[in-house]
């Protein structure tokens, strides 16, 4: 759901707002609201706002894992004198840092 529509729904349920558009009066635009009203709006804005930046940060987290996975890899094969299987391992690596630079690029997004 898009930030405005979370908006939208969250002023809607727990403030009962028929819209949050300027209408230009002041019986239309100011409103009394109860504090618990207020409280749960202001809730229901952070557990949007959480939940959203735990899915965004899920991949991630997995993509660093895979990362730190090829560089352990790599760093097995080093301290073993297996040389022949750096190239490979180094590879490994090498293909799992694109994917990560741009889930990180997307994750700085607004």
């Amino acid at each position: 759901m898009s930030k405005q529509k979370t908006i939208i729904r969250i002023a809607k349920e727990h403030l009962h707002l028929e819209t949050l558009d300027t209408r230009r009066s002041d019986s239309l635009d100011f409103s009394d609201q109860a504090v618990w009203c207020i409280k749960a709006a202001l809730e229901a804005a952070y557990d949007a706002g959480y939940t959203r930046g735990i899915s965004r940060i899920k991949p991630l987290i997995a993509a660093g894992d895979e990362l730190i996975s090829s560089i352990m890899a790599a760093r097995e094969h080093w301290d073993t004198g297996a040389l022949d299987e750096i190239g490979p391992a180094c590879t490994d690596l090498l293909n799992r840092i694109e994917p990560a630079k741009k889930l990180l690029k997307k994750a700085r997004a607004p």
